[in-house]
């Protein structure tokens, strides 16, 4: 059975209370990372981006 995450060590505040979490869970396919502390908060930040942008979403829309 192969987990669809990786976890990394760091130092990671708690949004809520800013406890301090020493490790992060990074989802491959969502790219969210979370961690929680020990009351159970759960923090979430999005890491990278995944799949690819098409080329229509980088063009401008013409002004009138």
């Amino acid at each position: 059975m192969s987990n669809n995450f990786s976890t990394y060590p760091g130092r990671f505040p708690c949004k809520t209370c800013k406890e301090e979490v020493k490790t992060i869970r990074i989802y491959k396919n969502t790219g969210m990372g979370t961690w929680m502390c020990s009351k159970k908060h759960l923090s979430e930040v999005h890491v990278f981006q995944v799949g690819y942008k098409k080329k229509k979403d980088y063009e401008r829309e013409e002004r009138e």
